[in-house]
């Protein structure tokens, strides 16, 4: 699953010198094992596509990031992928040879998702929109909410309301095995351990709840918590994440934390 956003340039070279500047920053950090956390940057396809480890001790995952320019304007691909997992290049471009600049006459055909200066052409894929906001005084903290389209494609396991505890815990356990020395690391999660897990009905609406707390070596905690309606994975996800796994700020009180979410959950309404 890929996400897209677009980058705010003044034109085409602006755009790619944002990009060089993207490439260059992660080259200059360090990695505690492997050098630098750019690990590979490649033309593909017509894009420009960053490799890139997520932190300075993360070595279980690989962010992806891939830059285009349709004709009117810059776009960022992203996802994650397990460092076990080949990077999904091929799924993504065929993913973007389904999306068309929208402008200069051309338009969108019904049924087309439109997004941002472009229309994605998206015939059985499934898509995701969502839409997010900062919690003020939180560091790193965030809440969002977002609907699936498509219904008719083919289940995806990654929209599981369960699928990222369980690959954060496989991951934990998969790079174990391979060196047990990586259990000391500051960045290895000492614990992934689910808070909430069960039947949520909100104003009617019967669904799933899951809160996870993910504690690091370094004594980083982050929390992750999730609605999603039973209809899943064709409904609507509500989430919020709260902490930072590269910086050790202090988290909220877990109580408070909490509280949070379900007064969000709580001004939740069907239409």
């Amino acid at each position: 699953m890929f996400s897209i956003e677009r980058q705010r340039s003044a034109d085409r070279l602006d755009f790619f010198r944002q990009v060089e500047a993207r490439e260059q920053d992660l080259h200059s950090q360090n990695h505690e094992k492997e050098g630098y956390i750019l690990r590979a940057a490649e033309d593909i396809g017509g894009l420009r596509v960053l490799f890139y480890r997520s932190s300075p001790v993360d070595i279980y995952t690989y962010n992806v990031e891939a830059y285009m320019w349709p004709g009117n304007g810059g776009y960022r691909l992203s996802t994650t992928v397990a460092t076990g997992e080949k990077p999904q290049v091929p799924a993504l471009l065929d993913f973007v040879k389904d999306m068309h600049p929208i402008g200069a006459g051309a338009v969108a055909p019904s049924g087309a998702f439109c997004l941002d200066g472009l229309y994605l052409d998206k015939g059985n894929q499934r898509l995701l929109a969502s839409m997010q906001a900062t919690i003020r005084e939180w560091h790193g903290a965030r809440a969002w909410v977002s609907v699936l389209e498509n219904e008719n494609s083919l289940a995806d396991e990654a929209l599981d309301i369960h699928y990222d505890i369980e690959r954060e815990r496989n991951a934990a356990k998969d790079i174990l095995a391979e060196d047990p020395s990586t259990a000391s690391d500051p960045g290895y999660p000492k614990t992934v351990k689910s808070l909430r897990d069960g039947t949520r009905d909100l104003d009617g609406m019967p669904g799933q709840e899951l809160v996870w707390k993910k504690v690091l070596n370094s004594g980083v905690e982050v929390y992750h918590l999730r609605w999603q309606t039973d209809t899943a994975p064709n409904g609507v996800t509500v989430g919020m994440d709260v902490g930072d796994e590269d910086d050790p700020v202090p988290s909220p009180r877990q109580e408070e934390i909490i509280a949070l979410w379900d007064a969000i959950l709580s001004t939740l309404r069907q239409r």
